[in-house]
């Protein structure tokens, strides 16, 4: 009535292998994550005390940007050049 025939067997090892793989796959992707916020911390730290020093800040201000008059694209005119 319950007999383990191979088949069971190997179907059975390939679910338990399968479990294992998948927790150490998630506790990979755990650590992973708590590194990137680890360095997350860190840069907002730096720019923190960047900005309290009074120096320029590390992140780029955004560019407004303005349809080209010869090639149409839209684009930062003060740096855009279409070659048209």
């Amino acid at each position: 009535m319950f007999g383990l025939s191979a088949g069971k067997l190997l179907v059975l090892i390939l679910v338990i292998v399968a479990v294992l793989y998948g927790f150490g796959y998630a506790g990979r992707m755990k650590k992973q994550r708590a590194e990137l916020e680890q360095i997350k911390a860190r840069l907002a730290r730096q720019e923190q005390a960047s900005m309290a020093a009074g120096r320029q800040t590390t992140r780029k201000t955004a560019a407004e940007l303005e349809a080209c008059p010869k090639c149409g694209a839209y684009a930062d005119l003060s740096t855009h050049r279409c070659g048209r």
